[in-house]
């Protein structure tokens, strides 16, 4: 038999080794109880597998005021770590790099695009609302959730 704490649905969410004398949350449930084995499962790989493969797809912009911004744009750490250093500097007043009135940033597949420091702040923030909901969505579904994966496209000015 095991040793088991048991929410409200019936799911298991603990195992001890011990029985818990005093714990009226603790039962005991036998050891071959299919409660247990997805209890001790490790989160979903597909859940993981699905988030590498959304963030490597990028996320597809398009700009009602500037069509030449149009494009896919990564979304890997690094390209996050550059346009959110660019984005905050520039939200807090410090402007783009070089003192530059434009900033160019590459696409995701390697066209470079001139944005202003508006523009770069825009596209930082739905890249950075997006992978938010992609993470949320995968965590979701790594738990035994149905995810609702987002549209990955955004409109800026």
């Amino acid at each position: 038999m095991a040793h088991v704490q048991i929410d409200g649905s019936g799911k298991v969410i603990g195992i001890f080794g011990l029985p818990q004398h005093g714990n009226a949350g603790v039962t005991e449930i036998p050891d071959n109880d299919p409660r247990i084995a997805a209890f001790l499962a490790p989160p979903s790989a597909s859940a993981s597998a699905i988030l590498a493969q959304k963030i490597a797809a990028g996320i597809a912009i398009t700009s009602t005021g500037t069509p030449a911004l149009n494009a896919t744009y990564a979304l890997d750490p690094t390209t996050m770590e550059q346009i959110g250093s660019v984005a905050r500097d520039n939200a807090a007043s410090l402007g783009l790099p070089g003192g530059l009135p434009t900033f160019v940033y590459p696409d995701a597949s390697g066209t470079p695009h001139t944005f202003t420091g508006s523009q770069i702040d825009a596209v930082y923030r739905a890249m950075r609302d997006l992978i938010f909901v992609l993470t949320t969505q995968a965590g979701v579904m790594a738990h035994g959730g149905s995810p609702v994966w987002p549209s990955q496209t955004a409109v800026i000015a």
